[in-house]
């Protein structure tokens, strides 16, 4: 076990993501995220999953957690200086219906603002706009909504779309290529589950496409 004056051993990409998670919680909000939260934020199979996380954090000397408490995570000393050069960034995919996630190793903040997931463009449904099949998708996750003009994500019957958003007084639209907001339908009220914004791809270029 890592003591509280030793550096504590290096974390595997994902546990170093729910760590950041916590940190960024607890610095912006005041409080650290509850298990429930870590689950739906990292999209794991169950509250246990995320139990399991703060467990190793624990063990590894970042966290100390409090039984019985909603909120009862507490970062150690540290937790407040322990930093990680080889971040990394987790890939969704659907494969057969099911969400699955990988990571690609690349810090996040190559992309501005920092890349939070990555979607592969596997249907027709993810391209446009410049984005082709099989790029790459580099998205963050907005706290509001993007600005006018801005390239999302969004769910529609629980798979990843590209659209453009566009702002009006008539509310709010989600374009795809082709569409044009005279002949489109607004969103005023229930709008799609925005996965993120688009900040960046990462494509990949067959060997002698440039000779």
């Amino acid at each position: 076990m890592t003591g509280r004056n030793q550096s504590p051993r290096r974390l595997t990409p994902r546990q170093f993501a729910v760590f950041k998670f916590i940190r960024e919680q607890i610095e912006t909000k005041g409080a650290p995220p509850t298990r429930a939260e870590i689950k739906e934020q990292f999209q794991l199979a169950s509250v246990n999953s995320a139990v399991q996380y703060l467990g190793a954090l624990r063990r590894k000397g970042l966290i100390e957690v409090t039984p019985g408490l909603a909120r009862g995570i507490r970062l150690t000393e540290p937790a407040m200086q322990f930093h990680q050069q080889d971040e990394s960034i987790p890939i969704n995919f659907t494969v057969g219906g099911t969400t699955q996630k990988s990571w690609i190793r690349i810090a996040p903040k190559v992309f501005s603002p920092a890349a939070e997931r990555i979607y592969p463009a596997l249907t027709p449904e993810m391209c446009g706009y410049g984005i082709e099949l099989n790029d790459w998708i580099a998205v963050h996750s907005p706290s509001d909504i993007p600005q006018d003009g801005t390239l999302v994500l969004i769910s529609m019957r629980q798979k990843p779309h590209l659209c453009l958003l566009k702002q009006t007084n008539a509310g709010l639209f989600f374009l795809r290529p082709g569409d044009q907001v005279d002949n489109a339908r607004p969103y005023t009220h229930r709008i799609p589950k925005i996965i993120g914004s688009v900040v960046g791809i990462i494509r990949k270029f067959k060997p002698g496409q440039f000779r």
